[in-house]
């Protein structure tokens, strides 16, 4: 039998070594194979409530014009002498306002008409009812637009006579005085006869506006497609402020030609205008966090309402969703009141639940 040796120093130290290392190993391949839920705890609810906000829908935008041909005037024949006076170049032309002078004697133009016959007490028709409509215009006739020619027409007519430089007046209506205005007021008006010329025969175009604004698109800068105004807004743009019904303003855009700035010469005109709309009165919302909603597959759309079964148990609510503003979204039906609602339902809930 052999003799027991005992071991040296550096051996027991080695063995020591050797154990530290393997105990060390196993607790750190125990730690590496845990789970993330084991290292990090259970995912906890977080239950918000429904909010309320108001939305003005403020959007910058893009105004895309569509400019009209001009409108051309044109003499209605039955004149004589020479011109005296013009409109001047460039100025707008209404309803009653003066267009020329033939020998001192006034010619307005008129949306009524046109008119193709002397007209005289007596008379009656369809004729007689826009003259009646053009008098009461120029605050000459306050009587029944009745299409009879009677004393107090005839008064009135007698009155426009005077207006224009007749003298003496007379009870009788040419058309000669008027040159028919197809729309007022037209703009940029550009004379076609000049002072001292002749004057003009019947058919001879004595004048025309500059283009008209017929439309205005209201776009988006960033897609450049059409951006639809439903109810009452407000476009603010030139410094200007201009209500809009359904995406149109009062009287159309030939009335509001600012909002785009100079007027083209040529009809056309592509100018854009930058502009911001929004609503005339804000609407108020129910709102949630983007993350409360979920989208399942069966094009389902809803909300997680905290049951009574259980603190941490929530039960589907299907609604209809609107608008998202930053990070929430409108609710457009389907909440009452303010249920508690789990905000964080992606994390929550498993992958699989529906609607």
């Amino acid at each position: 039998m052999g003799r027991f040796r005992v071991p040296s120093p550096i051996a027991v130290l080695s063995i020591v070594v050797t154990v530290v290392f393997a105990v060390t190993v196993g607790f750190a391949w125990r730690g590496s194979s845990r789970t993330p839920t084991e290292l990090e705890g259970p995912v906890q609810a977080i239950v918000v409530s429904a909010a309320t906000a108001e939305i003005t829908g403020e959007r910058a935008v893009e105004l895309v014009p569509t400019w009209s041909e001009p409108v051309l005037l044109y003499s209605p024949g039955g004149w004589s002498g020479v011109v005296t006076s013009v409109t001047g170049s460039g100025q707008e032309i209404g309803n009653g306002d003066v267009l020329l002078e033939l020998n001192d004697i006034g010619v307005i133009a008129s949306t009524s008409g046109p008119f193709y016959r002397n007209l005289k007490r007596g008379d009656t028709g369809n004729d007689v009812v826009e003259l009646q409509e053009l008098l009461f215009a120029l605050d000459l006739y306050s009587g029944e637009i009745s299409g009879s020619f009677g004393a107090d027409t005839a008064l009135a007519v007698r009155d426009l006579s005077s207006h224009l430089g007749l003298s003496p007046s007379v009870g009788v209506f040419s058309p000669a005085w008027t040159v028919f205005l197809p729309s007022s007021p037209l703009p940029g008006i550009q004379a076609g006869v000049a002072v001292a010329q002749n004057a003009p025969a019947g058919g001879v175009e004595i004048a025309r506006s500059s283009p008209m604004l017929a439309a205005v698109e209201i776009t988006d800068p960033d897609t450049g497609g059409p951006v639809t105004l439903e109810g009452e807004w407000i476009l603010s743009t030139q410094g200007l402020e201009i209500g809009l019904d359904n995406g149109d303003p009062a009287g159309g855009w030939a009335a509001h030609v600012q909002v785009l700035g100079d007027t083209p010469s040529d009809g056309d005109g592509a100018e854009r205008s930058a502009g911001l709309v929004r609503r005339t009165v804000p609407r108020v919302i129910n709102t949630v966090p983007v993350s409360a909603v979920r989208a399942d597959g069966e094009g389902r759309t809803c909300v997680f309402t905290r049951s009574d079964r259980a603190q941490d148990s929530f039960e589907p609510v299907q609604v209809t969703v609107g608008e998202s503003i930053g990070v929430s979204i409108e609710i457009r039906s389907g909440l009452e009141g303010s249920e508690p609602i789990l905000a964080n339902q992606a994390e929550f809930l498993p992958a699989q639940t529906s609607c």
